[in-house]
């Protein structure tokens, strides 16, 4: 499970009509973002840039430090908008981006299986203990056979119960490492990363007709 704390996406107009029409400003694009973030590395000391292209050719980079990791992704090719019911189609350069402290993304991973335990754990326990404690209360009544819906409800009830404790667990791990890079500078890393690399961005993609 992931969980980002910052996000980033912006779609541009690109001129032609078909993809190889549209190439160069695409090439042009790729080499703005490329130039732009590798400028980033002067920042810290400790910041890996690393960049690769997909099955389909799209730029992907990645911005990492121990602290944190900001993946950017573009997509280029065609696109459709609706106008008054007719549709247009066009040639569009797409960049996304987001940003996750590592810290508090292993916190909602150990979080989640905390809650799924907690969930099982629960339906169990809450059938045990229900079915204990009715099985007195239903010998004494000279009952044999304790009804399934009862039982039904207790899983049902344990499993609720065991889920909210998982979810409270959860969020407070991910506070307190929130709080924890608050307290070493890793946030106000990550804000200023991600400030240089918006602006990047956002100046590759000038010039262009924004979707």
């Amino acid at each position: 499970m992931e969980t980002a704390l910052r996000r980033y996406g912006k779609s541009v107009r690109i001129p032609g009509s078909t993809p190889e029409e549209g190439s160069a400003c695409r090439v042009e694009i790729d080499q703005r973002i490329s130039k732009g973030i590798a400028a980033l590395a002067g920042l810290y000391g400790n910041l890996v840039i690393s960049e690769q292209r997909d099955e389909r050719g799209r730029l992907q980079t990645t911005i990492t430090t121990p602290e944190f990791q900001i993946s950017v992704a573009a997509r280029y090719g065609r696109d459709t908008v609706f106008r008054n019911g007719v549709s247009e189609a066009f040639l569009s350069y797409n960049v996304e981006a987001s940003a996750v402290l590592k810290s508090a993304e292993k916190a909602q991973s150990i979080g989640a299986d905390v809650t799924w335990f907690l969930r099982i754990g629960g339906a169990i326990g809450g059938a045990v203990l229900l079915f204990g404690g009715f099985y007195f209360l239903l010998r004494m009544m000279h009952f044999v056979v304790i009804p399934h819906v009862l039982v039904a409800i207790s899983v049902v009830a344990g499993a609720s119960a065991g889920a909210k404790l998982g979810a409270f667990i959860g969020n407070a791990m991910e506070n307190h490492a929130l709080a924890r890079a608050e307290d070493s500078g890793a946030m106000e890393k990550l804000e200023k990363t991600w400030d240089a690399m918006e602006l990047a961005l956002n100046s590759a993609l000038a010039g262009f007709t924004p979707v």
